[in-house]
């Protein structure tokens, strides 16, 4: 699909083109994330697998930034769920 082609929203059916990664009329995100190798595209493409590594793991771009958020976090625990600068959790 040509980047300048329009498409409609899969959950509101807003007509939209170009590079908005969210609905502006309902939020839903428009990019596919791969839960393993993290490549992305854009809903339209409707691929099954990611097409980069093959995997058939793939979440939208909100849930990826969720489990980045949380292993953000988790990075900040140390060993045996101590904070780590000593603040326990």
């Amino acid at each position: 699909m040509a980047k300048n082609k329009a498409f409609n929203c899969p959950k509101c059916g807003l007509v939209s083109w170009g590079d908005m990664g969210y609905c502006p009329e309902c939020g839903t995100p428009w990019t596919i994330v791969c839960g393993d190798c993290g490549a992305s595209w854009r809903f339209y493409w409707e691929y099954a697998f990611c097409p980069a590594c093959g995997s058939g793991n793939l979440i939208d771009i909100t849930v990826a930034r969720q489990k980045r958020m949380e292993e953000k976090e988790k990075g900040k625990l140390g060993y045996a769920g101590i904070r780590k600068g000593g603040v326990d959790v």
